[in-house]
């Protein structure tokens, strides 16, 4: 599990992130990645925050569900926290999604998504975001999507 990148930056001049300096002269730029180069190529100064530890996963899992998994066994939640990585945009989207569905039928969807993709690799959390957007977004009615 990676840890997220969290960096500020006083931009001057032009560059890449430049585009980001909305604000206007003085103003400075928080990003977040878990990808440490782009803090890196950006000059900027990088702090790491840790992974959501399962605990505080789960909390927000059920705190987007709604109290719609309360029933729901921490195992069961547990399995939904760590195939995503427990990041958490993912926990978010789950979480609503799973005010309408059952965890088992959202677990199928899930693996069904992972075994339709042959370069799947379980530590990238970019898949398990990909496959919680694609879940929610399938529920849509099509007119919607």
């Amino acid at each position: 599990m990676s840890a997220l990148q969290v960096f500020g930056l006083c931009l001057v001049g032009g560059g890449a992130l430049r585009h980001f300096q909305v604000g206007g002269e003085g103003c400075q730029l928080l990003l977040t990645t878990r990808n440490k180069s782009i803090a890196d190529g950006a000059g900027a100064e990088s702090y790491i925050i840790p992974a959501m530890s399962q605990t505080e996963a789960v909390a927000l899992l059920d705190m987007w569900a709604s109290g719609k998994i309360v029933h729901i066994d921490f195992e069961q939640k547990l399995a939904i926290v760590n195939r995503l990585t427990r990041l958490p945009l993912a926990l978010k989207l789950a979480g609503a999604r799973l005010r309408d569905t059952h965890p088992e039928t959202w677990l199928s969807q899930f693996k069904s998504l992972r075994e339709l993709d042959a370069e799947w690799d379980t530590d990238d959390p970019g898949k398990s975001l990909y496959a919680s957007f694609t879940i929610s977004l399938r529920a849509l009615p099509t007119n919607a999507q």
